[in-house]
């Protein structure tokens, strides 16, 4: 006790400091509008990646014998990876909800190979396209035929494209 004691009382102004930037990150963050949060995101994710190489350099510099060392830089790379995938998982998804949803051409090409597959393949393919044209109720998550599933299926049987 007494040397946690001794150990505050000598680094009693870095702790002042460090308590202080605290309360200062946390004021400053609660005021970021909700807009700015997917460039705070793509921030962190690069200090995440700061971490990680530091990581590796440390872990490059342990002595092969100390286990304890080895595998905490071990778990220190790991977990910062992961951090950054999800991070940059997580912005990119935040990033689509602000696309527009893109028209799909109605006018589908018939050399496209998803379109040929053998069998029923493709008519099944097709089916489960989430446009109108497919016929696929979203509702009811159930297919109702329509003529172009009909003429898909059909081009199984032409001669002309067998």
């Amino acid at each position: 006790m007494e040397a946690i004691i001794e150990y505050i009382s000598i680094n009693q102004q870095e702790l002042y400091i460090f308590i202080l930037a605290i309360f200062v990150g946390v004021e400053v963050i609660s005021k970021v509008p909700t807009v700015l949060h997917t460039p705070l995101m793509s921030g962190s994710n690069a200090l995440s990646g700061v971490v990680i190489v530091g990581s590796i350099i440390v872990l490059g510099k342990t002595d092969p014998s100390n286990y304890l060392a080895l595998s905490l830089g071990f778990l220190a790379v790991l977990l910062a990876t992961l951090n950054v995938v999800g991070g940059f998982a997580v912005t990119n998804r935040m990033l689509e909800m602000f696309k527009k949803n893109q028209v799909k051409n109605k006018n589908h090409d018939f050399t496209d190979n998803r379109y040929l597959l053998p069998g029923s393949g493709g008519t099944l393919y097709r089916w489960y396209q989430d446009d109108e044209s497919s016929g696929f109720c979203e509702k009811r998550k159930q297919h109702r035929p329509s003529r172009n599933d009909i003429g898909y299926f059909s081009l199984l049987f032409n001669p002309r494209f067998r």
